[in-house]
């Protein structure tokens, strides 16, 4: 788990994780999954597209308030958003990636993808 301090009053800790994923096409991927916070759990997609253009996908408008009060984003969605975290897998999917442009992560032309990062193993 990471504490990340953040919020309004500079003061707040969230423990989760933090993994992060980059593309050839310049999409550039943050996804917080924070399940103690001083909202309750949370999670998060911080997207950064090749334009620049920063987008929050936020799971409640609690969390995007919360988050927005320490980063600046372009647009902010507030979405069904699942996050799974498991050490060295993460993976987040939302049903509201067309609201965003497009849908960065498609498997065929009709069923989403989720986006999943993986960290590098410790052990090698």
């Amino acid at each position: 788990m990471t504490n990340v301090f953040g919020g309004s009053d500079g003061r707040s800790v969230v423990k989760g994780t933090i993994s992060s994923a980059a593309f050839a096409s310049g999409d550039q991927f943050v996804i917080g999954y924070w399940p103690q916070s001083p909202l309750g759990p949370f999670h998060d997609i911080m997207w950064l597209d090749a334009n620049d253009t920063r987008t929050l996908i936020a799971s409640s408008r609690e969390a995007a308030n919360f988050i927005t009060s320490t980063y600046h984003f372009d647009h902010v969605l507030v979405a069904s958003l699942h996050v799974e975290s498991e050490g060295a897998t993460t993976t987040a999917w939302t049903d509201r990636w067309p609201e965003a442009g497009y849908a960065p992560f498609r498997s065929g032309a009709h069923s989403p993808r989720p986006a999943t990062s993986k960290r590098p193993s410790q052990d090698g």
